[in-house]
């Protein structure tokens, strides 16, 4: 199993802010929410659903790896 690649533009750039928003998230700034704008994504709403989710699943990933350590 691997990854699909992103199918069109929205999808690169929710890709790029997801990548900012685990990887880099001091870098999150005016520009890095203006390529998800300029591509379709306008609601605020939807913007924050997209970060919201990139930031769960990167602190469940970390507590799933932390606890992983505490198995027996």
């Amino acid at each position: 199993m691997g990854e699909a690649p992103p199918v069109d533009e929205l999808d690169r750039a929710l890709v790029e802010l997801a990548d900012v928003v685990t990887l880099a998230p001091w870098r999150l700034g005016p520009a890095a929410y203006d390529r998800v704008r300029g591509v379709g994504l306008t609601d605020d709403a939807d913007v924050f659903d997209v970060v919201a989710t990139a930031s769960s699943c990167t602190t469940f990933s970390r507590i799933a790896t932390v606890l992983a350590g505490f198995a027996r």
